[in-house]
């Protein structure tokens, strides 16, 4: 959380806005994509707090494919 304060409070950040990444970011990381990918992260976290290996796995699955939504489902649904 340091690090992403001071990234956020100090770094010039502005220019990525105008990058591919950037404009792919704000136009398909949504609230409900941003709370898919917190699934996951909850879910890998329960599968390593209750040593359900196969846990961890699935919930990056899901992680990966909510940051690769712009990719998989280009259109809005």
């Amino acid at each position: 959380m340091l690090v992403s304060f001071i990234l956020i409070r100090f770094a010039n950040l502005e220019h990525y806005k105008d990058t591919r990444f950037g404009k792919y970011i704000r136009r398909y990381m949504t609230r409900p994509v941003e709370i898919t990918r917190l699934a996951g992260y909850a879910l890998m976290a329960l599968g390593a707090w209750y040593q359900f290996v196969w846990l961890i796995p699935l919930g990056l699955l899901i992680i990966v494919l909510a940051w690769l939504r712009g990719v998989l489902l280009p259109q809005d649904l």
